[in-house]
């Protein structure tokens, strides 16, 4: 199992870090952390609550790297599946909550191993499995992509072009895959934030007047994107997920645009024929059709 002896400062900093960027639209130092704290109840014991925390464990000599995930679902593996079969007439309820400060991953095998979790759970409970990050693992990020905010360049070094396309689509389908076994995922929310500030002083030890999250206006708006990001990769099934944000965006103010453009010829139209009268306005067309005829113009 992973021991975590990180302290509370450090690992809230992690968190709040997570591939945030700077005012100025530069990404900080990410993390190389990554921490799975579990609350999780069951109907059967009493509604107990009980907290768990895990963290990846670094490259062994076979270049293998242990994920946080990994540790976690063990953990409940042994905790809740590991044992004997509940003889009461209805299922028991077994509520899971695992905070990150990144998704799951499909190409290390997380999200597959939570996946079979709680197929697996299912047999035994009526689980209710929730998964709240801050930000999404190796995915490439719509509001990364584009100068969607004034701050962000075309290309900011979170979205590298070393991302290979086949990475970034194995996640994101991972992603999908759990939605798909019931599992929510969803981003980090102001009221999270406090419910990870309030484990790291109950169960950490940790000093609520040192636990601060600085710079909260950028956290704040690196949240809101992440929300709209993690809702693009999720609900576009059919094209590239870094492409659908800005794809749609275009498309809608093409078409505002056109209406526009319909509207003030209607206007003109109408304008012109008040003001000229039929034949008046047949004489314009005419001239304007000779106008853009380039057979109809003049050759020195």
């Amino acid at each position: 199992m992973s021991t975590v002896e990180d302290t509370p400062e450090h690992i809230l900093k992690s968190f709040v870090n997570t591939l945030l960027h700077d005012p100025n639209g530069s990404l900080k130092k990410i993390p190389k952390e990554v921490f799975s704290i579990v609350h999780v109840s069951c109907s059967n014991k009493a509604d107990k609550t009980t907290w768990f925390i895990f963290k990846n464990t670094p490259v062994d000599e076979g270049g293998q790297e242990k994920h946080a995930e990994v540790y976690a679902i063990a953990a409940l593996r042994e905790e809740y599946l590991n044992s004997e079969a509940s003889s009461a007439k209805s299922l028991p309820t077994l509520r899971v909550k695992i905070y990150q400060n990144f998704s799951p991953c499909w190409t290390g095998g997380c999200g597959e191993t939570i996946s079979e979790f709680v197929q697996d759970a299912k047999e035994k409970y009526e689980i209710n499995m929730e998964i709240v990050f801050v930000a999404l693992y190796k995915i490439i990020r719509p509001s990364c992509s584009y100068t969607l905010h004034s701050t962000r360049s075309p290309r900011c070094s979170h979205e590298p072009l070393e991302l290979a396309q086949n990475v970034h689509e194995a996640n994101a389908v991972g992603l999908r895959a759990l939605l798909d076994v019931g599992v929510t995922l969803r981003t980090f929310t102001k009221e999270d934030w406090d419910i990870l500030i309030n484990f790291l002083v109950n169960e950490r030890g940790g000093r609520k007047t040192k636990l601060k999250i600085r710079d909260r206006p950028s956290r704040t708006k690196e949240d809101t994107c992440m929300m709209c990001d993690l809702r693009t990769v999720t609900e576009d099934k059919t094209r590239d997920a870094s492409m659908g944000l800005m794809k749609t965006e275009i498309e809608r103010l093409e078409q505002i645009n056109e209406n526009l453009q319909r509207q003030l010829r209607q206007q003109v139209s109408r304008y012109d024929s008040d003001r000229l009268g039929p034949s008046g306005l047949q004489t314009k067309r005419r001239r304007i059709s000779e106008s853009d005829d380039p057979s109809t113009s003049s050759s020195e």
